[in-house]
């Protein structure tokens, strides 16, 4: 997907977003996007690693990252590598796949 740094960037990183969520089954404003650059977005997921609850963070400049959250906040644990804004069937598959791993999170 290409997300075009210019004035329509904040509806078009929503919509991708969004695209994810429901990708994932994720439902109800579990998710919200910062439009200051760099440009990042926040997705609380359903289910849990380690322990924790997850979340999918995105950042304009690394991507997608999967991330246990911790009482010190959010600890990245795996990284979408590639593509910083890969298509939305691309990061559901992966996510589903690192949630299933189930790894044990030394927090």
């Amino acid at each position: 997907m290409d997300l075009d740094f210019d004035g329509t960037l904040t509806r078009k990183l929503r919509d991708y977003v969004r695209l994810t969520a429901e990708a994932l089954g994720v439902v109800g404003d579990s998710w919200f996007v910062s439009p200051e650059r760099p440009c990042d977005a926040y997705l609380a997921l359903d289910g849990r690693l380690g322990g924790h609850d997850v979340a999918l963070l995105w950042s304009e400049t690394r991507g997608w990252s999967l991330a246990a959250e911790t009482g010190d906040g959010d600890r990245v644990v795996a990284r979408l590598d590639g593509d910083p804004v890969p298509e939305v069937g691309v990061v559901a598959a992966w996510v589903r796949r690192q949630l299933r791993a189930e790894r044990p999170l030394a927090v």
